[in-house]
């Protein structure tokens, strides 16, 4: 919990750095969201003699394949946070130098 006041305090102006943040954040909601379709058989419960086999089954909307949809867009958002925090290292060490929390520093010096 210190270190996310201490980054909301130090860095509250590096704007890629709060868009990456944000990006890991979808990321982890798609991904927790894909595990719920799969794991609760959603919507495959809710439509059972549908998905049963009595009628044929439909081309889309298998919790597996909502699942896959749903971790495709959790990897997009990996991505789009690795390159948003690509964007913020310059700004990143800037704030370094000017006196920052030495514990992100070494963090971002070791990292670049």
């Amino acid at each position: 919990f210190f270190g996310a006041r201490h980054a909301f305090a130090h860095f509250s102006g590096i704007e890629p750095f709060w868009a990456g943040v944000r990006a890991s954040i979808y990321a982890a909601l798609c991904i927790v969201a894909g595990c719920a379709f799969f794991f609760l058989r959603v919507p495959d419960r809710w439509l059972g003699a549908w998905f049963s086999g009595v009628h044929d089954p439909p081309l889309v909307g298998h919790s597996h394949q909502l699942w896959h949809v749903m971790v495709a867009a959790g990897c997009h958002f990996v991505l789009v946070s690795s390159a948003h925090l690509v964007l913020a290292m310059p700004a990143i060490r800037e704030q370094c130098r000017g006196g920052s929390s030495r514990v992100i520093c070494v963090c971002v010096e070791t990292a670049g």
